[in-house]
């Protein structure tokens, strides 16, 4: 299989990244999987052991933290925040999410695995 050049707009799809943070693994994990079978996102991937430093209430504050990233299209973006907001342990859960070029063949695929109605 001969790949496109990468300077070919053509040969991207765009996905959508969406992250957040949870206090554990445990709860990370049960996020991720109402996330993947709501099919929300194609993948969801769990990045453990971060720290986190931020000031909360007036005080510098450290935490071990677990970072969840979720490779998605904008049609599920509102939902997906809607499910954050609805889980999350957090009063102020972490809700970043940008665009990203990937291969034309992983895009299509994230696009099909995300229930876009």
């Amino acid at each position: 299989m001969t790949l496109p050049p990468l300077d070919d707009h053509a040969a991207r799809q765009r996905i959508l990244i969406m992250q957040t943070t949870f206090p554990d693994e445990p709860t990370a994990r049960v996020f991720a999987t109402r996330v993947v079978e709501r099919k929300l996102a194609a993948c969801v991937q769990i990045f453990p052991a971060l720290q986190s430093l931020y000031h909360w209430n007036g005080t510098l504050e450290t935490a071990a933290e677990v970072l969840v990233q979720m490779k998605t299209t904008d049609a599920t973006l509102e939902k997906l925040r809607q499910l954050i907001d609805d889980y999350h342990p957090y009063d102020v859960p972490e809700q970043i999410w940008f665009h990203a070029e990937a291969s034309v063949a992983f895009g299509v695929w994230v696009h099909q695995q995300v229930n876009h109605g």
